[in-house]
């Protein structure tokens, strides 16, 4: 993916330097550097996340304060969170969002499990995993929508305004 979007950025600004691009801005592409994670973190909750979890939270508590306007106690509330830093990450950012930042800390989390059954309850569902995890049918909205003119005719109209002869492709 480095190596990539580099090449992509360089193929943008030498269309726009030969005259075929409509860019408004090629600037902005010329001093782009990609910040590609490339070590493991892709699965890893962004700041943005945080920040959405926190205020789900934040909105949760608004909407039911009878409900959720009191300190956390383990009787009372109890959350999960699968096998994943994304997951975790999410369950602490809705937490505080309840319970405010100090509140938060009180929260207690069950160890997570790797095949947690009433988390990913579908992994032990073999009509989901026939039906959907090992069928290719699955993505069949997905190719009717590349299949699509409206689908088409976006990936003409960037394609043309980038300066290519040729349509784009998902690979390029």
């Amino acid at each position: 993916m480095q190596n990539h979007l580099v090449t992509l950025q360089k193929d943008i600004v030498d269309q726009y330097a030969l005259g075929k691009s409509n860019l408004c801005d090629v600037l902005s592409f010329k001093s782009w550097t990609p910040r590609v994670r490339v070590d493991n973190l892709e699965k890893s909750l962004t700041k943005e996340g945080q920040r959405e979890l926190l205020a789900l939270g934040q909105r949760l508590k608004n909407r039911f304060p009878t409900l959720l306007n009191q300190k956390f106690k383990n009787e009372t509330f109890f959350f999960k969170y699968t096998k994943t830093q994304r997951t975790q990450e999410s369950a602490l950012q809705f937490a505080e969002g309840v319970f405010g930042r100090e509140d938060a800390t009180e929260v207690w989390f069950p160890p997570s499990q790797k095949r947690d059954p009433i988390l990913r309850f579908y992994k032990a569902c073999d009509k989901w995993r026939q039906t959907v995890d090992h069928n290719p049918a699955a993505y069949e909205e997905q190719e009717k929508f590349e299949q699509s003119r409206e689908y088409k005719d976006m990936v003409a109209a960037v394609s043309r305004r980038l300066g290519y002869e040729r349509n784009l492709t998902a690979g390029k």
